[in-house]
């Protein structure tokens, strides 16, 4: 109710507040959505890579591997970036 009689006053308490980053999103949703995420790259690189010639295909999956490493990684430092603004 505070927000909507006295925005200004609200917004100033808010600000004196410490930054925490808690664990318990980072268990409950940044792990799951990195999993899956990962999943799906992965059974999509394994899909596309189907088309081409073998020898370019173990190509093509090395560099899906790389991908799969940092979308998984990238989602957590998606999660710490938007945790500390």
């Amino acid at each position: 109710m505070k927000l909507i009689t006295n925005p200004n006053k609200f917004f100033e308490e808010l600000k004196q507040r410490d930054v925490k980053i808690k664990k318990k999103p980072l268990l409950t949703i940044v792990l799951p959505l990195a999993v899956i995420l990962s999943t799906y790259q992965y059974l999509l690189m394994n899909k596309i890579s189907q088309a081409f010639p073998k020898e370019l295909a173990q190509f093509f999956m090395i560099g899906a591997y790389i991908g799969i490493i940092g979308s998984f990684i990238g989602m957590f430092a998606i999660w710490f970036v938007v945790a500390v603004i």
